[in-house]
């Protein structure tokens, strides 16, 4: 039985492509109404046409970094739809290159967008969600952000700084009513390889299987009925966490042994 969020509304950041889209569409899917978010207007205003026009979604150009964009997405929200109940703190992006080659802009923008976009996305919904004394905040982190990893210094750092953030958050918030869910996706097939930083401007991580953005999508919506404190998607995501909290040394050995081997292996592909 899927779950049901029939009428509730739903805010999804980086809703231009990948994770974002499908998880607009589920949510669309499950009942829900939806405001999609990010600098792309064009496929923006495509998507909500898909996803049935003006009563089921609608289109705010956003650069999440900018704290009145994320104003602006709110309240557009709250006049379109009557309220917000979800939000889907998703925009990122990424990098692959050792840390003394990325440029501090480049540095500076991952940070930006990855955790002050996303504090600017919490600040923007809390009026509403304290207004009614209810609401759920999904912030999309990562499986890298138990753990870090080579070539993704910055991102790393940045996740690590959602899943602070989140549990915070979660305490912070909880007496109001407001739940925050750390959500950690493990490697998924989107554009997001394609736009993250790096000097050959193609990053796959071959060794690892991925994940679709639409069966990632499935368990955000399913975290918004029944949001838990953390969601890891992949076994081996939740056997590496395990390892760090319980095993630092031998996680870390393992996972040197583990880049090392892949990198010889992209190295010789790359031959």
């Amino acid at each position: 039985m899927k779950p049901s969020l029939s009428d509730k509304v739903v805010i999804v950041t980086g809703a231009s492509s990948g994770i974002g889209a499908a998880a607009a569409a589920a949510f669309v899917c499950a009942g829900a109404r939806v405001a999609l978010a990010a600098r792309n207007a064009d496929r923006l205003a495509a998507l909500a046409r898909e996803l049935g026009g003006p009563d089921r979604a609608l289109a705010v150009a956003t650069d999440v970094t900018r704290a009145e964009d994320c104003e602006r997405l709110a309240r557009l929200t709250a006049e379109r739809f009557g309220t917000i109940d979800v939000l889907v703190n998703n925009a990122g992006i990424g990098h692959h290159t050792r840390f003394d080659e990325l440029t501090d802009a480049d540095a500076r923008r991952i940070m930006d967008v990855n955790v002050v976009g996303m504090m600017n996305g919490v600040r923007a919904v809390l009026p509403w969600m304290r207004q009614q004394r209810r609401g759920v905040i999904i912030n999309i982190a990562s499986v890298v952000g138990h753990i870090g990893t080579p070539l993704l210094s910055v991102y790393c750092a940045s996740k690590f700084a959602v899943r602070g953030l989140s549990q915070s958050l979660r305490l912070e918030l909880a007496p109001e009513g407001i739940q925050v869910v750390c959500f950690c996706p493990a490697y998924t097939e989107t554009e997001f390889f394609e736009r993250a930083v790096s000097p050959t401007g193609k990053w796959r991580p071959g060794a690892v299987k991925a994940m679709t953005p639409q069966a990632v999508a499935e368990r955000i919506v399913a975290a918004a009925v029944r949001p838990r404190a953390e969601i890891i998607l992949s076994w081996d995501g939740c056997l590496l966490a395990w390892g760090v909290r319980h095993f630092p040394r031998l996680t870390a050995w393992a996972a040197r042994k583990f880049f090392d081997l892949r990198a010889r292996r992209e190295g010789a592909q790359g031959r």
